[in-house]
């Protein structure tokens, strides 16, 4: 499999929704985000949007509850900088 350059465009598949085309364009935008901007935040959860970190916080739900009472039902990027979060699925077993 081919490893996929983030600072490219996603490529548009047919019968995806907007809201996840506007996913990948934020998700893009956080990884155009120089490194060395982005580890200042290591171990806390950043909200990115259009490029730019507007948000962070080490508690997952404040963070979130923060930003959308503030700024609304807005397409943007929620990550933990440095070391992955481990989320449960209602899909694994």
């Amino acid at each position: 499999m081919k490893a996929r350059n983030l600072i490219e465009p996603p490529i548009p598949v047919p019968g995806k929704s907007r809201a996840e085309t506007d996913f990948e364009r934020q998700k893009r935008l956080f990884f155009a985000i120089p490194l060395t901007d982005r580890e200042r935040y290591r171990g806390r959860f950043v909200v990115s949007r259009d490029g730019v970190i507007v948000d962070v916080d080490a508690d997952l739900v404040e963070l979130t509850h923060r930003f959308f009472a503030r700024h609304g039902k807005v397409p943007v990027y929620i990550t933990r900088i440095g070391k992955p979060i481990r989320m449960p699925s209602p899909f694994v077993r």
